[in-house]
């Protein structure tokens, strides 16, 4: 795991932004319940219009909606990414849980940055498994017709590698490679921009989850039971909590099924 890291290179520097737009984006999408229903079926319109997602026309979401889902249908990706989840560590001095249950009570979702940074540095270091997930993503994109065009192995494998050197020498966003379109020449198709966040998305929720376990465990809130007991007495800091919490396992058992009955559908 990483210690005592600044952090300062220029890819830290681009996604730190991006990155607290997320928590506030899902805290707003968790309270919205209008939000979270049309989420299932269209969740990258409600990404866009919410500010989690950039780049990308509201209106213009079918494809990437397509994208979305695809890549959370694929079991081998999703298995990568759970895997690296059940064996990451936050080095010490990380506190994630107990800030994540502070926003809790706030009724918001609050990730330390550092945590996050880490989370993402230490998945840097490990290029087989970027690799792996790179070349699943792009290759189930191009089988299922959803790139701009048919890449052929090696330009799927060359946009892989260069993918990844650039992820691991932690590159500006803009110095990242793109897919080529249909007459060849690289530009910026949909499929560049959603695959890597729908992949994101999935980590970011695997995260959320396993944090908000323990963080409804942890000292500053106490048990899940003595936390429904101070709610139904009154206090309005738990019943923020629990609401949120409920919220999120709700959304997620939703997205689960959905992806499932997605799955189903193109069998």
């Amino acid at each position: 795991m990483a210690t005592n890291k600044d952090f300062d290179e220029p890819f830290f520097i681009d996604i730190g932004p991006e990155l607290e737009r997320v928590d506030r984006g899902f805290s707003e999408l968790l309270k919205d319940r209008e939000a979270s229903s049309a989420f299932l079926s269209d969740p990258i319109g409600v990404m866009v219009k919410l500010g989690i997602i950039k780049g990308i026309d509201q209106k213009d979401s079918s494809r990437a909606n397509k994208i979305f889902y695809t890549l959370l249908a694929n079991k081998e990706l999703v298995s990568i990414i759970i895997d690296f989840f059940e064996h990451y560590e936050s080095p010490e001095g990380i506190d994630n849980a107990k800030h994540y249950a502070e926003g809790l009570k706030d009724g918001e979702i609050r990730n330390l940055l550092e945590h996050e940074f880490d989370i993402i540095d230490e998945l840097l270091q490990k290029p087989s498994v970027l690799e792996r997930a790179f070349n699943l993503a792009v290759s189930d994109l191009n089988e299922n017709d959803l790139l701009s065009r048919k890449l052929s192995n090696d330009e799927i494998n060359n946009f892989v590698q260069d993918t990844l050197a650039a992820a691991v020498e932690r590159r500006a966003l803009k110095e990242f490679p793109v897919l080529p379109d249909e007459e060849g020449h690289y530009s910026q198709p949909l499929a560049a921009v959603v695959g890597p966040v729908a992949v994101a998305v999935v980590a970011a929720q695997a995260a959320a989850g396993a944090t908000a376990i323990v963080a409804i465990t942890n000292p500053t809130i106490g048990s899940f039971e003595q936390l429904a007991k101070s709610t139904f007495s009154g206090n309005e800091e738990d019943l923020k909590a629990l609401a949120l919490l409920g919220r999120l396992f709700d959304l997620t058992a939703e997205l689960a099924v959905h992806i499932q009955s997605y799955e189903e559908g193109r069998k």
